[in-house]
């Protein structure tokens, strides 16, 4: 069971735009700021944190560039984490490095070349991390 929406967004103390819905047309999303100065979500008459929470569903923070180039780095390395651990002849459902039979040569290279992978990928600005 989830916990309700407070009506506050992620980070309150950061102003930003964030994805919102009205409770009864769920599947309609649309932008609204949060002015952290005044603990307040810009719309025409202001909305205090408690009726945002009785009127909408709060769906996250806009992303900018970065942030969302680090959320593909995040998912990029899971991916890999998973395709490491269910790969190979023989998996048994353990983690990587266990005394599993496995050749430490081969996982260390491996990794490696991962991280160069993950290293490679660039913002949106093209910028690598």
């Amino acid at each position: 069971m989830t916990t309700p929406w407070n009506g506050l967004p992620d980070q309150p103390e950061r102003s930003g735009w964030h994805w919102v819905s009205f409770k009864k047309r769920p599947s309609s999303w649309f932008l609204r700021k949060w002015i952290s100065e005044w603990q307040i979500w810009e719309s025409p008459f202001g909305r205090d944190a408690e009726s945002a929470a009785r009127d909408w569903i709060y769906g996250g923070p806009v992303l900018n560039p970065s942030e969302l180039a680090q959320m593909r780095k995040d998912e990029l390395r899971k991916g890999y984490a998973l395709g490491f651990n269910m790969s190979g002849e023989g998996y048994n459902g353990e983690y990587p490095f266990q005394d599993n039979g496995r050749d430490p040569e081969k996982d260390s290279a491996w990794i490696r070349d991962r991280d160069d992978v993950i290293r490679a990928l660039t913002d949106d600005e093209g910028k690598k991390s």
